[in-house]
């Protein structure tokens, strides 16, 4: 219940939900963005440079599993702090070429509250939440926020998902599915 008496404090001069939508990203970037227009993204794995080189962008994709195309990405120079609260990670999901989602890690108590205070001045309320589980949305039309803590690990994830890169993702997955149905 701390909680919720923490957030409601931080809502009375909370930022609204179509702020969400209005920012459509994380700090300097914006969602649908092109990768390679996004200053700093570098592979953070042997997979990513292997699958850039093979040419995974979004000509490549036809032909092989979408999933081949989400290729993930950290910035060495980005800030590791939001609000109060201090960040282990910070991520971007780029798919078919654009920005799919920005990823944010913490850990610990310490930072739970701080983060998701930050979140709530921000964008207001979540849509939806379960404080039980840790669990809090923001539906945008543009946006999905979400922030999940994990009472056992420790760990809390943010992740900012952009709705237009999602269906998009879906119906690929989609149409590969009908194709190989249709193989048999």
């Amino acid at each position: 219940m701390w909680l919720v008496g923490m957030l409601m404090a931080s809502v009375a001069s909370a930022g609204a939900l179509k702020d969400l939508d209005k920012r459509n990203g994380f700090r300097d970037v914006a969602l649908t963005q092109r990768c390679d227009q996004i200053e700093g993204l570098k592979g953070n794995t042997l997979a990513v440079k292997e699958a850039i080189k093979a040419g995974m962008g979004a000509e490549a994709d036809k032909e092989r599993p979408p999933y081949l195309g989400m290729l993930h990405y950290t910035r060495p120079g980005d800030a590791l702090d939001v609000g109060r609260a201090q960040l282990l990670d910070v991520s971007y999901t780029c798919y078919m070429d654009q920005l799919m989602a920005v990823n944010l890690v913490a850990y610990g108590e310490v930072n739970a509250a701080p983060l998701l205070a930050a979140l709530v001045e921000a964008f207001g309320p979540a849509t939806k939440a379960d404080e039980e589980n840790g669990s809090y949305r923001w539906n945008g039309k543009k946006v999905i926020l979400s922030y999940l803590r994990d009472a056992e690990t420790g760990f809390i994830q943010v992740q900012y998902s952009s709705v237009p890169m999602i269906e998009a993702k879906r119906k690929n997955d989609d149409a590969l599915e009908k194709a190989a149905v249709q193989d048999l």
